[in-house]
């Protein structure tokens, strides 16, 4: 895989991830869209996508983003309100997106007259006092960005000025240098005194002071090196820029790493200094100031405390699944071979095998253990896909329908929670289209306007249970008897019970709607949800109480 491709793989996998933000955020803004945090953390997702894909070179997705973010930005001004033209175009923007991230690896080809429609419905949005002459200008001062914080940025020079001895009778001030350097930004100034001879032979029009500084400044080198320009050949003159890894998280440089680097003495001075000086500990102790006990308990949580540092310092890292699923492999192999052992040690009966093949059998389960739980992910990654179907198809229907998630931190094997999604999507479907009325008959039966889905994940015991609830009709166990009896699935004398007859919506081809729709009606999905379960070594039920809001 070449570095392009690299990159490019591991943008588009960090602006998946953000498109998921993105589309759970603006669904939390629709739901409170006075609550600023949800704005802005919809906000700094686009911006995260644009800014990043302009970074990478796919400015297309860079281009058509900015138009979002722009959208953003004034609804964060209070200038855009929040209604459902903005939710919609918001989340239109995030799907052409993820369209376009498809075509990066060629699995999908952008429709353009997509974009420009969504495009043009952003721009409708902006009232008409926006000065768009002004949008214009900050798209190309957006794009700019990363130019711009470069330009501003600033550095920390480390300046070692030596004037030739005669610089006074040139008519040359130093002093004045030095004061010129201030200007240019923060600075601190040291005098080196130590090639000052004896009063005796000192002479008054000599200089025997050089000068060491650090400044820190948005300005450039070249601009520093303008100030000596007229003492430039007659004096010695050192600038170096002190690089700072912003991702150490020590802010401190060792005062002897410092000395290294200006020169002014040699790595092997230092360590001859380090091996002649005791620590602080056995100084303390040495002293008597503290006991020899409390410094080893001080040593013991120093040590501690830099454990937790390494292990909480490396964060988390991106794997491809495929590596996982060699080293799983990998273990299941080491797993088989151990086994065997075992039962070779017990064959020989040689006690100096006991022990080591012990060692190994545990060790294996623990890798084992550990691999395994690498591949678990909480079910919540998916939950705001779900807030979405409900979003869009409740729409599409003419009804009112939120979504209630628990649960959200239950882990589940990667590829289970995959292998779960197509299943869960055609009971969400069919928990709005069957189950859950619309606003007119809800208000008739006495209920709420707007139907309510719970979607519940929790362990119990070894076991995963997740739970879709609505507050529905129901299911009608009279009307699926009639309609199993119809198709010949049941006959009329057969003594079903409740929970048998529920279970007949399994069936395929079998489906208590009376009208086929783009939704449902043709009786394909629960068959399907059924074998899908069945297919990870899981089962389903069903339950149901007419007019309960459960």
């Amino acid at each position: 895989m070449t570095q392009l491709n690299i990159h490019a793989e591991t943008y588009r996998q960090e602006a998946i991830e953000l498109l998921s933000d993105v589309e759970d955020a603006i669904l939390n803004v629709e739901q409170d869209s006075e609550n600023m945090e949800h704005i802005n953390r919809l906000f700094r997702a686009m911006h995260t996508i644009k800014g990043s894909g302009a970074m990478f070179g796919f400015d297309n997705i860079a281009n058509f983003t900015h138009h979002a973010e722009t959208v953003l930005d004034k609804v964060r001004e209070s200038i855009i309100p929040v209604n459902k033209d903005l939710i919609d175009l918001i989340l239109a923007s995030s799907d052409q997106i993820r369209v376009m991230l498809e075509s990066i690896e060629g699995d999908a080809n952008i429709d353009v007259s997509r974009s420009v429609q969504i495009i043009d419905g952003l721009k409708a949005l902006m009232p008409a006092e926006v000065d768009h002459a002004d949008i214009l200008s900050s798209e190309n001062s957006e794009m700019s960005d990363i130019d711009a914080d470069k330009k501003n940025k600033k550095i920390i020079f480390r300046i070692r000025f030596c004037p030739g001895s005669s610089i006074f009778a040139t008519g040359m001030d130093p002093a004045l240098l030095l004061d010129e350097l201030r200007e240019l930004g923060e600075c601190t100034v040291t005098a080196q005194t130590e090639n000052i001879p004896a009063l005796c032979d000192l002479d008054p029009e000599q200089c025997y002071i050089y000068w060491d500084l650090v400044l820190t400044t948005d300005r450039s080198i070249n601009d520093i090196k303008d100030v000596f320009i007229f003492v430039d050949d007659e004096s010695e003159i050192k600038i170096d820029e002190i690089v700072c890894d912003e991702d150490i998280k020590n802010d401190r440089k060792l005062l002897g790493e410092i000395l290294v680097e200006r020169g002014d003495v040699t790595e092997a001075g230092i360590n001859n200094a380090l091996d002649k000086q005791k620590p602080i500990g056995e100084h303390l102790i040495d002293s008597k100031t503290v006991s020899k006990e409390k410094v080893n308990s001080a040593l013991n949580e120093q040590l501690a405390i830099k454990k937790h540092k390494t292990a909480t310092g490396a964060g988390s890292i991106r794997v491809p699944s495929d590596r996982l699923d060699i080293l799983i492999n990998l273990v299941g192999e080491l797993v088989i071979t151990q086994a065997r052992l075992s039962q070779i040690a017990i064959d020989l009966n040689d006690g100096r095998l006991s022990s080591p093949v012990e060692e190994v059998e545990r060790l294996s389960a623990e890798l084992r253990d550990c691999v395994l739980n690498i591949r678990m992910l909480p079910i919540g990654t998916t939950f705001s896909k779900f807030r979405r179907l409900v979003r869009d198809l409740s729409s599409e229907l003419g009804k009112e329908i939120e979504i209630e998630t628990e649960g959200a931190e239950t882990e589940l094997d990667k590829t289970v929670i995959e292998r779960l999604d197509n299943p869960l999507v055609h009971l969400i479907r069919n928990s709005i289209d069957h189950g859950i009325e619309s606003p007119e008959d809800r208000k008739k039966a006495g209920k709420l306007k707007k139907g309510r889905i719970r979607l519940i994940a929790e362990h119990r015991g070894a076991n995963v249970v997740i739970t879709i609830k609505d507050d529905g009709r129901g299911l009608d166990a009279e009307a699926i008897k009639s309609k199993a009896i119809k198709k010949g699935l049941i006959e009329t004398t057969d003594n079903l019970s409740e929970s048998e007859i529920f279970k007949l919506v399994f069936v395929p081809g079998f489906s208590t709607n009376m009208q086929v729709t783009s939704v449902s009606g043709r009786g394909v999905g629960m068959d399907v949800v059924k074998r899908e379960i069945e297919a990870l070594r899981g089962t389903i039920n069903i339950f149901s109480e007419k007019g309960s809001n459960y």
